[in-house]
């Protein structure tokens, strides 16, 4: 028995990391006694359906509108059947890609990489997008799409329209 983490460890603790995330983001609103809810089925279908290696999605619209909402919904459906993992672009201002998966531990992006091969399909995303503007030293976060990449993460970036060509042109690795 030893006190070390291991990739159950850090799946639980990616678990708890989306689990607060998505908490207090509202997919429905109560007016009245009646529960109003967009209908985002097509959209999250979209996403499932066409996720894969080396395909990545750009959730955009104006503030306020249900990007975050989407993954929200999205997460309802494929948990705990599909990974998805979050992030806030914020957290991504790091000096190593050991920060990005620091909780209890830290976690190596190695570690990340092996606790999901298995699944054939998963989702990693980068939630408010237009903060990777703000980072200057952007290596570990190109590093870190990269990787994703390379072992069949499909990417959603959450942005708002008017930072949408700024992103495009920051994604050009």
């Amino acid at each position: 028995f030893g006190i070390e983490p291991n990739l159950q460890t850090l799946i639980s603790e990616e678990q708890a990391n989306t689990n607060e995330i998505l908490a207090p983001i509202n997919s429905s609103i109560c007016i009245n006694e009646q529960l109003i809810k967009i209908n985002r089925t097509d959209i999250v279908d979209g996403i499932v359906n066409n996720a894969g290696n080396h395909k990545h999605f750009v959730l955009h619209g104006e503030g306020g509108t249900g990007k975050t909402g989407v993954i929200k919904d999205l997460f309802a459906q494929i948990h705990p059947s599909i990974p998805l993992c979050i992030r806030k672009a914020q957290s991504l201002n790091v000096n190593s890609l050991t920060e990005i998966f620091s909780f209890s531990y830290q976690y190596r992006l190695e570690q990340f990489i092996a606790a999901y091969s298995e699944h054939t399909q998963k989702f990693f995303i980068i939630d408010s997008a237009e903060k990777l503007q703000e980072i200057e030293d952007d290596g570990p976060i190109r590093s870190l799409i990269k990787m994703l990449d390379e072992n069949g993460w499909s990417i959603i970036f959450t942005v708002r329209n008017v930072f949408l060509k700024d992103l495009k042109e920051t994604l050009l690795i």
